[in-house]
């Protein structure tokens, strides 16, 4: 299917020869270590996948082998462009990858407001800080909610550790199913599925959902189990929908489709370096005083 010629006829001739050949050079080829999805590769917190970039105090780094075109994709959109100092000037991150570092449970952060009030925008300024934001890409880091089940738990499972953004939920497939996604979602798992050797490989994450939508999530459902997981936003973004908002906002968008996935990679190096053990101390602290 890639154009190359292989029939049943050679085929096993083929495989013979890539043995062979596999064998003869076993000690010239290259090894790496891989992983099939992004975030924390390791109980530990040392390694961390974003992109094709293994962010590590290890001397061996991970290569990412995405398992299909799509989650490549999902990778690719993970890049760099700009510079920090200019991103810095404007927005301020919001960082998923403390959850497995803390043992935070995943949570739902819902930005509700009429449309044209800078919700999408805010969605891109939170993008920026792993990878590129614009929704008009090939390979978006921002995704829709007009999405199926399975859909979801792709993209959740190949974003693991690092946030799930889908922007205007009244895309989304509403009321049991919904609730299900979001649930699931909080609880970072999906489904268990059959498959043809049989029961298909169940899909885990670690992240934070953050959403965008003209009503909120929980408003197309009576499960209790889905609200305790959601914080509904209902503010502006950027306050009073006048011209001066405007303009700011469109100077916000360009700059962040200009500059992006540099504050990520930062906090990264900044988490290794800071060690596990003294941001527990803090996070015990600061839940003990709330």
């Amino acid at each position: 299917d890639r154009g190359f010629p292989v029939t049943t006829e050679n085929s096993g001739a083929l495989v013979r020869y890539l043995h062979d050949l596999e064998e003869a050079n076993l000690e010239r080829i290259p090894k790496a270590k891989g992983v099939s999805r992004l975030g924390w590769a390791d109980a530990q917190c040392n390694t961390f996948l974003l992109g094709s970039e293994s962010i590590s105090l290890e001397p061996d780094p991970l290569v990412l082998i995405p398992p299909s075109a799509g989650a490549d994709q999902i990778a690719q959109a993970l890049g760099v462009a700009g510079d920090l100092d200019k991103w810095k000037e404007a927005v301020s991150p919001m960082l998923p990858p403390l959850l497995p570092i803390l043992g935070v449970q995943n949570f739902i952060v819902d930005f509700v407001n009429q449309t044209s009030s800078g919700k999408t925008t805010l969605l891109k300024v939170a993008a920026s800080v792993f990878g590129n934001p614009s929704t008009g890409d090939s390979a978006p880091l921002i995704a829709s909610w007009n999405t199926t089940e399975v859909g979801f738990e792709q993209r959740a499972s190949m974003l693991n550790g690092l946030p799930l953004f889908l922007d205007d939920s009244k895309q989304a497939t509403v009321g049991k199913e919904l609730s299900r996604l979001i649930y699931h979602f909080a609880n970072g798992k999906g489904r268990n599925r059959g498959g043809i050797d049989g029961v298909a490989n169940l899909r885990t994450w670690s992240s934070v959902l953050i959403s965008t939508g003209e009503s909120p999530l929980i408003a197309e459902s009576n499960d209790g189990g889905t609200r305790v997981r959601v914080v509904t936003l209902w503010a502006r973004p950027f306050g009073d929908l006048d011209a001066e908002t405007g303009t700011r906002v469109r100077n916000l968008n360009r700059l962040v489709d200009r500059c992006y996935g540099l504050a990520g990679r930062a906090y990264l190096w900044h988490l290794l370096a800071a060690g596990n053990g003294e941001l527990q101390a803090e996070f015990g602290r600061l839940e003990s005083q709330y």
